[in-house]
């Protein structure tokens, strides 16, 4: 009979010993487009889809104009640099897997979607703010499934901004922890059949990349994420129609088919080294960065800037750049995405589980949830009103809640479970739970 091999993923895949980029198209390989595999990709995945790398003639001046475009397309640039390592990183997850996602934060109309959809339209001229790869109103396992058959390529999830009822709210986060947490352990959930065999395993195998109003919340799974801040005016809207007409036209897809084509004669080579580069750059990082409050983040940064010097080096090898203008770029990009380490901090410090025990109970104290009383039994000396005690119109001091413990001139003593308690009660009246 006749045998018909059908893919149902896209990325890098052995083909008779050489590297093959599957997309819903075809395939990629060192010697061009290759047609005698079939890939089949279901729904908005299909939308993965790379045409023929452009003439050899027309390549420079064209990956010229778009990275150049692209890099000027928000300012100040950490959305771009971010933007351009990420389109660069994504296929070399087959080399050194992604255990980091992208979270691009911001207020309604601010662009971050649109900005984001020029990364993913490197990847597929079709897609566009309303056909995406993913969105938060899908079920946690068709994230997981869909975000595991996008291999290699960018895997976008739009809109995070739970709302409705406290339940709703939860499942938001709950599936988004789910999802990101994978990524980050490399790890999806197993799941058993009927027959108590095990159903195969789904996890993030490309680069995933959140966009919406809000964060996930938790320490650990915000040290997982790389996150960018867009306001109102740091994208170039010129610039961005700029970019969408090159996108629609399948011009930023055609750059990255040459880049891809340029990787399947590299991707050895690059395996080979790829561990002592990111060693060398996560060293530097750990003694440069001042303030990293989480030990991956000198990974992720490690992470992005080998992607985007990669790049950088294709364009250099194709004529696009000159040489004094990589280490240039690269330079602008590595202040930028350095700039950005002082956001990732904040960002890292407000879920921080012992900053947020204390500004619960301080919380508890100001909306009269506890108090303390003084170590003598009484109420404290001063600052009623700090410790959860109020005075009423007659001056009498009244205790407001529970009490959680005692202050003094040496400090402020809680007894640990019900002060524990009275700060997971907060949480938890605010959608949220304390570790």
């Amino acid at each position: 009979p006749n045998r018909k091999q059908v893919i149902g993923h896209t990325g890098w895949r052995k083909d008779h010993g050489n590297w093959v980029f599957c997309h819903s198209g075809g395939g990629i390989g060192r010697n061009g487009p290759v047609n005698d595999i079939t890939v089949e990709l279901e729904g908005p995945l299909s939308g993965y889809e790379l045409p023929d790398p452009p003439a050899r003639d027309q390549l420079p001046e064209l990956a010229r104009k778009v990275i150049s475009r692209l890099l000027r397309l928000t300012d100040p640039d950490y959305l771009a640099a971010t933007l351009l390592c990420c389109i660069a990183r994504t296929p070399l997850a087959e080399v050194r897997p992604i255990d980091f996602s992208i979270a691009i934060t911001g207020g309604s109309g601010v662009q971050k979607t649109s900005s984001v959809v020029i990364a993913l339209n490197f990847f597929g001229p079709t897609f566009n703010q309303r056909k995406l790869p993913g969105n938060w109103i899908s079920t946690a396992n068709a994230l997981e499934k869909a975000s595991s058959q996008a291999k290699d390529v960018p895997f976008m999830v739009d809109d995070f901004a739970p709302h409705g009822s406290a339940a709703d709210v939860q499942r938001y986060h709950r599936d988004a922890d789910r999802l990101l947490r994978g990524v980050g352990n490399q790890s999806g959930r197993l799941r058993m059949r009927a027959d108590a065999s095990l159903r195969p395993e789904y996890h993030a195998r490309g680069l995933v990349i959140i966009t919406g109003e809000d964060l996930p919340r938790g320490h650990s799974l915000r040290a997982r994420l790389w996150i960018v801040d867009v306001k109102r005016g740091d994208v170039n809207l010129e610039i961005l129609t700029q970019l969408q007409e090159m996108a629609e036209a399948g011009e930023l897809a055609q750059v990255m088919a040459a880049y891809i084509q340029w990787l399947a004669s590299y991707l050895d080579q690059i395996r080979e080294s790829a561990v002592s580069h990111l060693t060398q750059y996560r060293n530097h990082f750990r003694k440069t960065l001042s303030c990293t409050y989480h030990d991956r983040m000198p990974d992720t940064i490690s992470s992005l800037l080998w992607g985007g010097k990669i790049f950088l080096q294709f364009l250099e090898h194709i004529g696009a750049i000159t040489s004094e203008e990589m280490q240039t770029t690269l330079a602008k990009v590595t202040a930028a995405l350095t700039a950005l380490v002082e956001q990732q901090s904040q960002y890292l410090l407000d879920e921080n589980p012992s900053d947020r025990f204390i500004s619960l109970i301080r919380a508890g104290f100001l909306s009269g949830a506890v108090h303390v009383i003084d170590v003598d039994g009484g109420r404290p000396h001063k600052d009623l009103d700090l410790w959860g005690w109020l005075i009423d119109d007659y001056f009498n001091a009244i205790a407001r809640g529970e009490r959680i413990g005692w202050v003094s001139e040496d400090g402020l003593f809680l007894e640990p479970e019900a002060a524990y308690k009275a700060a997971q009660k907060m949480a938890v009246s605010q959608g949220g739970a304390l570790p």
